[in-house]
């Protein structure tokens, strides 16, 4: 498993913030995706070993949630100076059903604006995949 994301999550304490834990985002050979906790900070995460980590699969659906088939599709292959946007998983939780949705409400704010271009603004190519 490769980490994708990670990020240390402090907790107010009194009136100090403290660490809590780090949360790590996982990506595995087939594409899934889940997430781990650990008491370790982020210095440490890179030198221990990600597959000793309690892990918990983070559901398809949840993150690429089904899309209108009347959005526009990106070409396939991307051109090399595309960007593709992903959910940020770090803010999943278990259940949580926004994480994809997201994405999607700025998939309708660009296909108004790929019908209505501005200069300043980038250029939507569409959906990939």
């Amino acid at each position: 498993m490769e980490i994708c994301e990670q990020g240390e999550i402090f907790v107010k304490k009194d009136d100090d913030l403290i660490f809590d834990h780090t949360k790590i985002i996982l990506r595995d050979a087939d594409d899934e995706y889940f997430y781990a906790k650990t008491d370790q900070r982020m210095t440490r995460v890179s030198i221990f070993d990600v597959n000793g980590l309690d892990t918990t699969r983070i559901p398809a659906h949840q993150i690429w949630p089904l899309a209108n088939p009347k959005f526009t599709r990106a070409p396939d292959p991307l051109p090399p100076t595309s960007y593709l946007k992903r959910p940020r998983l770090l803010y999943y939780e278990l259940g949580d059903l926004d994480c994809g949705n997201q994405i999607l409400t700025e998939v309708e704010a660009c296909e108004v604006l790929k019908r209505y271009p501005h200069p300043n603004i980038a250029l939507y190519l569409g959906l990939y995949r």
